[in-house]
């Protein structure tokens, strides 16, 4: 009994895996290693004390010479009976390291999302396949190009020359800012992470010829000059007073158009400006019938009868000052409202004077005389559609006798 609690403490010490399996596989892995390593150690005497440091290095002898053979040749059936579902037994972790485990440990060029699955970024769904992320390297070729010269290498303009949509851009210009801005402040960035994230997902910085040949011609600015245009403000002196100016005349015929389109412009009143054109009576041929009616064309637009927009002008402005009106209504009896909340809060805390009183006696005064406005306003309301429904229950004959005629 003590040998095999010996014999099971080695066993856990040497088997270190790298992969996980499942359940049954990592049970049967260990069942068949124990009754084989049982069956070995049986015929052995059982040494009488050894250390952990000699227990460790008795095992990874062991280890490597019963797994020598799977690690080289990868693929060597078990001698036993091999059950449906079970795996062959894994080696050691270092063992299985030098030898299956060095094609897992880079991924292979070209690859896209956990390459010891599947080859598209997500294995269990292979019809979704998003597009890698943009290269960090064509993020810097876009803000060198944007920082030299803004108006020329603009947003609109670095969309269509690196065929990302311009909302993308503008987001990969404010984040490069920002990046930016925390080297100066001396901030840690995950610059690895990202290179090794971009390789994972297979992202790939594509410089095409005209984008290198302006890349190279930033390089050869010397520092500290701008690449853009310079532009330099003149101050008007006594002698330009008098000049001529090119935009007065144009500003000039631009007001003058827009007071023409504002003229033209439906009021919302009758058109009584105008001719009166005659109606056109169009005949029809004598050999036709007598009996249709004729076909008339009477133009409208200038008589004072007809309207051009229908009055909506009109209409809007009234709508805007009963708006108006409802709001400031609205904002008064808020402020009424706090007021008298203020006051009351006044007084309950001990502010007793004859002033607060008195506003507080004006405020009540002022709601009771809104509110018995109100209960009026409703009374008549009320009584003019008892008389409108008593009217049409006359009209029908359905209103009692006394209130016939």
């Amino acid at each position: 009994m003590a040998h095999l609690t010996r014999y099971g403490s080695r066993l856990g010490q040497s088997f270190q895996y790298a992969l996980a399996s499942t359940s049954s596989t990592s049970a049967s892995c260990s069942r068949r290693s124990f009754h084989q390593s049982a069956s070995l150690q049986s015929a052995e005497p059982a040494p009488t004390s050894m250390t952990s440091s000699e227990q460790q290095a008795e095992t990874s002898v062991e280890a490597g010479h019963q797994y020598g053979a799977m690690g080289e040749g990868a693929s060597e059936p078990s001698a036993g009976p091999r059950t449906s579902g079970r795996r062959d037994n894994l080696p050691p972790y270092p063992v299985w390291r030098n030898s299956i485990g060095k094609q897992y440990e880079r991924p292979p060029p070209g690859s896209k999302g956990p390459f010891w699955i599947g080859e598209t970024p997500f294995p269990l769904n292979p019809s979704f396949n998003p597009p890698a992320p943009v290269a960090h390297a064509t993020k810097e070729d876009m803000w060198k190009l944007h920082t030299s010269n803004p108006s020329t290498y603009n947003v609109r303009k670095l969309s269509g020359q690196f065929g990302i949509p311009i909302e993308r851009v503008l987001a990969i210009l404010r984040l490069m800012a920002l990046e930016k801005e925390f080297k100066q402040q001396g901030k840690a960035l995950q610059t690895p992470f990202q290179k090794e994230m971009e390789k994972l997902l297979g992202s790939q910085s594509s410089r095409s010829a005209g984008v290198q040949k302006e890349l190279d011609a930033l390089s050869t600015i010397p520092a500290g000059t701008m690449g853009g245009a310079i532009f330099e403000e003149i101050g008007l002196g006594e002698s330009d007073a008098n000049k001529p100016s090119e935009l007065v005349p144009a500003l000039r015929q631009e007001s003058k158009e827009r007071r023409e389109r504002i003229r033209k412009m439906p009021t919302g009143g009758p058109a009584s400006k105008g001719p009166v054109l005659e109606s056109v009576h169009i005949k029809g041929q004598k050999d036709k019938s007598s009996t249709r009616s004729p076909i008339t064309f009477v133009d409208m637009s200038s008589r004072p009868t007809s309207y051009s927009g229908a009055g909506r002008l009109a209409r809007n402005q009234k709508r805007a000052e009963q708006r108006k009106a409802n709001r400031d209504k609205r904002r008064a009896l808020d402020e009424k409202w706090t007021l008298r909340t203020e006051l009351a809060k006044r007084i309950e805390a001990g502010e007793r004077t004859p002033e607060i009183f008195a506003q507080k006696a004006k405020l009540d005064a002022e709601k009771i005389a809104e509110d018995e406005a109100r209960e009026a306003v409703l009374r008549k309301r009320y009584k003019s559609n008892r008389k409108r429904k008593m009217a049409f229950k006359i009209k029908n004959g359905q209103a009692p006798r006394s209130k016939r005629k």
